[in-house]
């Protein structure tokens, strides 16, 4: 996917998007701004730009920034500016080239870290640092230095920004219960439209019946039922997430649960073994 800062009714290409989930400490609020190319945080105004100016972020869609966590494969080290509002590299000082006039200020910043090197999921490439302003830089679309010139990237890694707010956490759980001659598991929390197995536990022997999540992730599965001798427990795993919920069936086990005991491949199924399964 190629994503794209909107002007008025033009769109141009900016960068690489790789698609997917995003780890959860990121700050919402962030913003391109189409004047001086920095990323600047929005959430208190437009801030101030080159030539005494506010931001422009007309063209720009939301990004987010990981705030405290320092995820695998970030630079920690990067402060937001109260002055100007932008993403600047702490680890050379505050510099001198603030749009603001002077240096930049950390005072109220919490810690920031920024992906170089690889692109993690849902971000975009392309981000500098400039060594001049040391604010964090969209490369490709140039922009003007606080200092009066052109950017310069001759000292930067390469960068990427997320651009997509992190899904909430999955936690599937599940209930069992006899209904109308039937046992049942009900659960949520799954994948959406995802497969998710089923698997009957009861003294050394086991039964998978696989089915798949709804469009909310919840689950419904009826079979038969016969008493068993002992307790049996339900496992319902997410096999997208490899998330698993527990649940038990008393005394109950499907009707086509075998009478023998059978191999089990846990490994396969669910994972790492279950002593209970050796």
């Amino acid at each position: 996917m190629v994503a794209t800062h909107i002007e008025g009714s033009s769109r141009r290409r900016v960068g690489r998007c790789v698609i997917g989930e995003v780890a959860m400490g990121m700050q919402p609020g962030w913003r391109w701004c189409a004047r001086c190319s920095s990323l600047a945080y929005s959430g208190f105004g437009d801030g101030i730009c080159v030539h005494d100016s506010a931001h422009d972020f007309g063209g720009s869609g939301e990004y987010f920034v990981s705030m405290v966590d320092v995820p695998e494969g970030s630079q920690p080290g990067w402060r937001w500016c109260n002055r100007c509002q932008c993403l600047c590299y702490s680890g050379f000082g505050d510099g001198d080239w603030c749009a603001a006039g002077g240096p930049h200020n950390f005072e109220g910043s919490g810690p920031y870290s920024v992906p170089l090197g690889a692109i993690p999921p849902s971000s975009q490439d392309g981000w500098r640092w400039c060594c001049t302003c040391l604010c964090l830089v969209y490369g490709e679309s140039g922009g003007t230095c606080p200092s009066g010139g052109a950017h310069d990237f001759s000292r930067s890694g390469a960068y990427s920004v997320a651009t997509a707010m992190p899904p909430p956490e999955l936690r599937p759980s599940i209930t069992v219960d006899r209904n109308s001659g039937m046992l049942r598991v009900d659960g949520e929390g799954f994948t959406p439209n995802a497969r998710v197995n089923i698997r009957y536990y009861n003294d050394h022997k086991n039964l998978d019946l696989p089915t798949t999540a709804n469009e909310i992730g919840r689950i419904a599965h009826n079979t038969g039922y016969r008493r068993a001798e002992g307790s049996c427990t339900v496992f319902a795993r997410d096999e997208t997430t490899g998330r698993t919920a527990i649940g038990s069936a008393g005394t109950w086990v499907p009707d086509n649960f075998p009478y023998d005991p059978v191999p089990i491949d846990q490994g396969t199924a669910f994972g790492e073994p279950d002593p209970r399964y050796e």
